[in-house]
């Protein structure tokens, strides 16, 4: 997969996850009790889901490039079958 496609993964993961951390602390107001506590968490969620992100990016990347292996068709295993047999000398 190409790197161009992922580029916004990373930062929707955390501007989602900032955004429901952001909401929840308005509707408890928590913003107005507890301002410096509120931002201090949102940083650290921010940094929790960069990290995930990142991590989420990376695993998606390299499943998408792994070269993928080729299984035999059955049309493959019967003439590798008759190849054999045929290979076999006649008495």
């Amino acid at each position: 997969m190409d790197n161009s496609k992922l580029r916004w993964l990373r930062p929707a993961i955390v501007l989602s996850a900032a955004a429901i951390v952001s909401i929840v602390d308005i509707v408890n107001g928590y913003y107005k009790q507890f301002p410096l506590r509120s931002l201090l968490i949102l940083l650290g969620v921010i940094l929790l889901f960069m990290i995930i992100g990142t991590i989420a990016t990376r695993i998606i990347d390299k499943a998408a490039n792994a070269p993928q292996k080729k299984e035999p068709e059955p049309e493959d295993i019967q003439l590798e079958d008759e190849e054999e047999e045929s290979e076999e000398p006649l008495t």
